[in-house]
This record gives C-alpha cells, structure tokens and sequence, in this order.
C-alpha cells in the first residue's frame, strides 16, 4: 500500500493545488445547506470531484497494472486498512481508503479539499502566494499580466536578474 500512496501522491497534490481555492471558507458540514444547483461556484466544485475522481481512477488503474496487483489483493489490503481505521490506528492503508472514499463520496472529497485551502491558503481573506514562471521574451522589470489560480488577472513586474523559465512568487487575496 505505501508503494501505491508514494506513486499517487503528486497527482493528488497537483490537482489540490490546483483546484483548493474553489474550497476557501467552505464548512463541509454545511454541505447541504451550501450546494445549490444555480451556484457557479457550485459547479466549479463539482467539476473539480469530477477531475479529482477520473484522475484517481487512471492512476489506480495504471498503478495495479504496473504491479501487477490483482482486484483481489487490492481488495485485501483495503479490508485490513478498514480494520486498523476501526481500532484507531492510522496506517498507510488508511490513508488510502480515506483517499478512494474522497473519490467516491463528493461531502468528503470537499472536506479534503477545505483543509488544503486551509493549509494552502490560510483563513479567508488571508494572502496567499503562487509561482508564476518567466516567459520567453518577458525580460526583468517588464510587467507581466498573470493569472491566480482562482481566475483574478493580476499585473506584475518581473524580478531583476530572472531570465525565462525561472519562477518567482506572487501575493494575491483569494477570492471567496
């Protein structure tokens, strides 16, 4: 199991990299009462559990494949971590089942992804920090006009003694 959590990993931390600031403020416990069909930011949710889902899905998949793991086995390994999170033991298999239970169940899923926005971004309205890397033909103390991983379009300055491809760092306020 800690094979299949080291090869999954990234892809995971990717995608909430990616997709936490859509989960800045939300209280997974109020789920019910946040969700509404007509809300954009709603959808923006659920098409990030979609991304999330299919990705785990493929990297599942390919993993056991690449192992050469049986249904069976896998299966067996999940058992066991189910019996280690019933006695309150946390494992590596329980951070796999907590992980395809984020795959299978979207109030889940969003309780994850409001503690990465947490740690990621802080409490709402905190600053947060992205990378954002030096094009080609954008030259120091040129101004750039970026994007933040909420969708805001910010315009910066390059960084003296950056060339292309190099990253800096942006400060922005997330959206909430």
């Amino acid at each position: 199991v800690s094979h299949y959590i080291d090869h999954i990993q990234p892809a995971i931390d990717e995608m909430a990299a990616a997709d936490c600031h859509l989960f800045v403020g939300l209280d997974p416990a109020a789920l019910p009462e946040e969700c509404s069909e007509g809300s954009e930011h709603d959808l923006r949710r659920m098409q990030a559990f979609v991304r999330f889902r299919d990705r785990v899905t493929v990297e599942v998949d390919s993993w056991c494949r690449g192992q050469g793991v049986p249904d069976d086995a896998l299966h067996e390994a999940l058992q066991q971590a189910s019996e280690a999170a019933a006695a309150g033991k946390e494992t590596n298999g329980t951070i796999l089942l907590e992980l395809l239970a984020a795959v299978d169940d979207y109030g889940t899923f969003a309780g994850y992804m409001a503690g990465e926005a947490e740690s990621a971004h802080g409490p709402p309205g905190a600053p947060s920090i992205f990378q954002v890397a030096v094009p080609e033909g954008v030259f120091p103390g040129e101004q750039l006009q970026v994007h933040t991983p909420d969708g805001q379009t910010l315009l910066c300055t390059v960084p003296e003694g950056l060339a292309a491809g190099k990253a800096f760092a942006i400060s922005y306020t997330p959206l909430v």
